[in-house]
């Protein structure tokens, strides 16, 4: 997380968005003020949601938008690329160099 990063989309930003709009966060679940877009989704503000990240992750409990119909929440899917799990497999070849005494080809900077 990064400092600034909290509650970037909130109830203003919210409140700008046409009731039929569904908001879609893949980014960090802490950009997204979560309490926020379950009033707006409530009072039918917003049509609906899809969230992949969450703040905490994995969501607690009392996560705001559990169990709301119109609001598909999943576990972190999005990175789930062929391109994305492919550069992860280069980061764990590099660790397992690493502890077999070898010197890493991607350090980091």
């Amino acid at each position: 997380m990064l400092p600034g990063n909290e509650n970037l989309i909130d109830a203003q930003q919210l409140a700008m968005m046409k009731s039929t709009a569904i908001l879609i966060n893949t980014s960090r679940g802490e950009v997204l003020n979560a309490a926020a877009l379950a009033d707006a989704i409530r009072a039918n503000r917003l049509a609906g949601a899809a969230i992949d990240v969450f703040d905490p992750e994995p969501p607690a409990a009392d996560f705001p938008l559990l169990g709301l119909e119109n609001v598909l929440l999943t576990p972190h899917l999005a990175a789930r690329t062929y391109t994305a799990i492919e550069n992860m497999s280069w980061v764990v070849r590099d660790v397992m160099a690493v502890l077999d005494g070898e010197k890493p080809k991607y350090p980091a900077p």
